[in-house]
């Protein structure tokens, strides 16, 4: 009896060395998958994280992560399916929620993507990204006030969330108003002044409001950004034509 109890624990250290072995080796090629993310380098990220998952396929992390890689790769099913795994190991992980949903939202699957950002913000309701990600699809749709909704909170979480002022102001100029728009717009400049968009769109805000010389000053700020880019040619053309009209 004590010979097999000496076996048996001995086969217990060797487990546990292996599983420890196994342990260290997902998590070297984990975090060299994170270091490859962090340069773009998305096609190496994906086989680092791969070869870790290949160590311990309930590593949920690595799953999570590889499945961010794939959306940079625009592989949108390879990420769904990698969320999905996530999702199994842990139930109440909010961001592979969210990013699932980004990914049904990539694919225009928009009733998928408003489920998961559903969830995901139950379960952590200051998550200002899912609203965001949700107002985002709630435009896509043509909701514009849910989408707005959505933004506000997203801002109310986070006071310098410049991409939520922009796409507020792309719902607020969708739904013809235009001065929340322009509004909107300013407070995005004031946190990113080389968004290059923002002065298009503001510019086209301002013409919808016949206010042509404000849109023009916007399109010549855009032009200093990007000289050559043709929609500013264009719409500066147009503000011209219109105000000598």
């Amino acid at each position: 009896m004590k010979k097999i109890l000496t076996i048996f624990s001995f086969l217990s250290i060797i487990f546990s060395s292996c599983y420890q072995k196994n342990g260290n080796e997902a998590k070297s090629y984990f975090n060299a998958g994170k270091e490859d993310y962090k340069h773009g380098l998305w096609t190496m990220a994906i086989f680092d994280y791969t070869l870790a998952l290949k160590e311990d396929s309930l590593y949920a992390e690595a799953y999570f992560n590889r499945g961010q890689a794939y959306i940079k790769e625009t592989q949108y099913d390879s990420a769904i399916t990698d969320f999905n795994h996530a999702i199994k190991i842990n139930p109440k992980d909010g961001e592979s929620f969210n990013y699932r949903g980004l990914a049904y939202y990539q694919l225009h699957k928009y009733d998928l993507a408003l489920a998961d950002y559903n969830t995901a913000i139950k379960i952590f309701p200051q998550y200002d990204i899912a609203y965001y990600n949700r107002g985002n699809c709630y435009r896509e749709k043509g909701h514009y006030e849910s989408a707005i909704a959505d933004y506000s909170l997203a801002i109310k979480i986070n006071s310098q969330y410049a991409d939520a002022y922009l796409d507020r102001g792309f719902a607020y100029y969708a739904n013809t108003d235009y001065k929340s728009a322009i509004t909107d717009f300013d407070s995005t400049l004031k946190i990113n002044p080389k968004k290059l968009i923002t002065y298009l769109i503001r510019g086209d805000a301002y013409c919808a409001q016949k206010e042509y010389k404000l849109a023009i000053a916007d399109y010549d700020s855009a032009l200093k950004i990007a000289p050559l880019d043709t929609s500013v040619l264009k719409s500066r053309a147009d503000a011209l034509e219109r105000m000598r009209k």
